[in-house]
């Protein structure tokens, strides 16, 4: 209303490469594998531009990795997934109980996400992320194969997003216990 510039920068969305690239220490993928660096960015950020949260999104492939779908990044060009997994019933039995704590880079985003919330308290909204089911399911397959189920196996996409369901609920558990 009163048309004044703001005491502090408003959310900043995905400003991780940014962050990363301003901050000048790491290369995006050394950032994106361990809770150490990513702290150590996102707590510079923060306190460099004022941001007044932290999305902890930083690749979609923490989750996809343990499960044996190929990603590919170097550099400062993220992580994404492109070896898929084979569309069918077998893969989705058998598709692992994954361990958010355990499995892959997500206990490295697990670690960020405490050590952000110890270090900011409440001066700082720290957001986690996780894909929904349906992005889950192209993300797993390809995003060509889970558009083509909604026609081809309705009931197949739709367990699969069960799948996806059922992890997530465990993964933001575990990222809300790790203080986002």
């Amino acid at each position: 209303r009163e048309r004044k510039i703001p005491r502090r920068v408003p959310c900043v969305a995905n400003s991780e490469e940014f962050d990363v690239k301003w901050h000048g220490q790491y290369t995006y993928e050394e950032f994106c594998q361990s809770g150490d660096k990513i702290f150590e960015v996102y707590k510079a950020a923060i306190e460099h531009f004022d941001y007044d949260w932290a999305w902890v999104q930083i690749d979609d492939c923490y989750e996809f990795e343990p499960m044996g779908v190929g990603v590919k990044g170097e550099g400062n060009i993220l992580r994404a997934t492109y070896q898929y997994l084979p569309v069918n019933r077998d893969t989705l039995k058998n598709l692992p109980v994954m361990d958010p704590k355990k499995d892959g880079r997500m206990p490295e985003k697990l670690k960020a996400l405490r050590k952000l919330r110890d270090y900011f308290k409440e001066r700082v909204l720290i957001v986690g992320s996780c894909a929904a089911p349906f992005s889950a399911v192209g993300l797993t397959w390809s995003l060509e194969e889970a558009m083509v189920l909604m026609l081809s196996d309705k009931e197949l996409l739709y367990d699969a997003m069960d799948y996806w369901l059922e992890f997530y609920k465990r993964y933001i558990k575990a990222q809300k216990e790790a203080g986002a």
